[in-house]
């Protein structure tokens, strides 16, 4: 009898608890260290300018952003990230190639001190395969320009095939996803 009170006991506390956790929220140790040690950007959420959200190709969530013919739609970017990346040490992304490749962007991390003087970190991307993959890139890989005021800042993303001596065209195709900052991207 005291056993049986025991695993009454067990299985109502369980269930109390349970209902204290907001549902979606994992509570085992490695979902919680993975979020840790990164947070993902994008591109889940609409709010990427210049991209269509698009279910087609998915590798992480429930969408990607997808980035078509280059000649009329040069950029995306986003101002809804996360500001201070000062505890992260890279990006990663998924890039599903659907075009012929190769097709060369830049990743762009605005940091600007003032308006007056467009600041920011860049690092170039060549998609030279078809399909997916995972591009890794440490900010030690990103170029600063002009006069950045620091990881610390970082006021939008721009992705972009314009300038940099790049050569936009019609028929890119792009599944972009899973963009996340990083303790560990190298």
């Amino acid at each position: 009898m005291k056993s049986h009170s025991h695993i009454s006991l067990f299985v109502i506390g369980a269930t109390f608890l349970t209902t204290l956790i907001p549902s979606g929220h994992a509570t085992d140790a490695a979902t919680v260290q993975a979020e840790q040690d990164s947070v993902v950007i994008g591109f889940d959420v609409g709010e990427w300018k210049g991209a269509e959200l698009s279910t087609e190709q998915v590798k992480v969530g429930t969408h990607s952003a997808l980035w078509k013919d280059h000649l009329a739609n040069e950029s995306i970017s986003s101002g809804n990230i996360p500001h201070d990346w000062t505890g992260y040490d890279g990006l990663k992304l998924w890039i599903y190639n659907a075009g012929k490749p190769p097709v060369a962007f830049m990743i762009v991390a605005v940091s600007q001190k003032d308006r007056a003087t467009f600041s920011y970190y860049a690092h170039r991307v060549v998609v030279d395969w078809e399909g997916w993959n995972e591009v890794r890139i440490p900010f030690t890989a990103f170029e600063p320009n002009r006069d950045p005021v620091g990881w610390n800042k970082i006021d939008s993303v721009l992705i972009t095939s314009k300038g940099w001596a790049l050569k936009p065209g019609a028929d890119a195709f792009l599944y972009l996803d899973g963009l996340t900052l990083t303790k560990s991207a190298k």
